[in-house]
């Protein structure tokens, strides 16, 4: 078999620290252990980025241990040949060529991988794929996307998924592919991160998969809409209440039942969303605070735990990696 994208080579090396130090540019940090001192790594690792998402191959050529936790990114493997055993916590399993897996967020994970092993990697940074959650629930979310660890191809959704990215690595090894150029781009990335939020299950699946079968009372639809219509002014429940002409137990109650929150835990995760937009693309010579304050947060404090405790960072880090 051809090697997948072998048109984008990132590297081939023999030295284990090498490779380490390599992929810890790609992915993160990571502990790599040849599991016998006398084989010999043939490491080759193939790379293609674009607007959020990356595909990657990966092999080690040697049995090795790889441990390693992820913190600002997903990360789906898709095994070709041989076999992998994964453990995070309470979970574990073996991945194969009917089985491919699901790197976990945020909690240490242990690999060993057969001499034998290659993979497709699917990585996609957090912020694009919460976002697209939003859209698609209208909720949005407080917590870590938390994937179950094993997507068996025996899933004919996951089968498909898996599918599609095969098909996108053969086009990456056509330099003209529509694809992966020009408007197409954005439409293959929706397509992969979608397709994927409703094919591995997770901790949003109940809310993804049941919103569209939910009535969402028109009170809730009314202060959604003042929201969003006012987000910048100062907005108080006795406001929603006077504009969704409810009372305000009512309405907590529903919000509550449809959307998992307060209104006013809906307000600030709103305006949280746009005060991550700016600091991801901010103008010339505007700091956090001005953000902060244009967006309604005035305990600069409070602001940024509340920031990092949903993102991860704090809101300086997210704009020093923009600027």
């Amino acid at each position: 078999m051809d090697t997948p994208l072998s048109k984008h080579l990132h590297f081939h090396v023999k030295d284990p620290n090498q490779a380490c130090s390599e992929l810890a540019k790609e992915y993160v940090e990571h502990e790599l252990h040849m599991k016998n001192a006398g084989e010999q790594l043939n490491a080759t690792h193939n790379q293609v980025s674009f607007s959020g998402v990356s595909l990657h191959f990966l092999e080690y050529g040697a049995e090795v241990t790889i441990s390693a936790s992820i913190d600002d990114f997903y990360l789906i493997q898709i095994p070709l040949t041989g076999s992998t055993w994964v453990e995070s916590d309470e979970e574990c399993g073996l991945s194969d060529v009917d089985v491919a897996f699901v790197s976990p967020y945020q909690r240490k994970m242990t690999q060993q991988w057969s001499a034998d092993s290659k993979q497709i990697h699917v990585k996609i940074d957090r912020s694009i794929l919460e976002h697209k959650l939003n859209k698609l629930i209208e909720i949005p979310v407080t917590d870590p996307v938390n994937f179950e660890l094993l997507m068996p191809m025996e899933n004919p959704k996951a089968a498909s998924w898996c599918r599609f990215i095969h098909y996108l690595v053969e086009e990456f090894d056509n330099n003209d592919s529509l694809m992966i150029a020009g408007p197409s781009v954005q439409h293959t990335v929706s397509t992969i991160i979608t397709n994927l939020l409703y094919a591995q299950p997770h901790n949003y699946s109940d809310a993804l998969n049941g919103y569209k079968h939910a009535v969402i009372p028109a009170c809730v639809k009314r202060a959604q809409q003042y929201i969003q219509d006012n987000l910048v002014s100062k907005i108080s429940m006795e406001d929603l209440v006077n504009a969704t002409g409810t009372n305000e137990r009512s309405l907590f109650e529903n919000f509550r039942k449809f959307k998992q929150m307060t209104p006013m835990t809906y307000l600030r995760m709103l305006r949280l969303e746009h005060v991550r937009r700016e600091l991801i693309s901010p103008q010339d010579h505007i700091g956090v605070t001005e953000i902060a304050m244009k967006w309604g947060f005035t305990q600069l404090g409070r602001f940024a735990s509340t920031y990092k405790s949903i993102y991860g960072e704090l809101p300086s880090e997210t704009l020093k990696c923009n600027i």
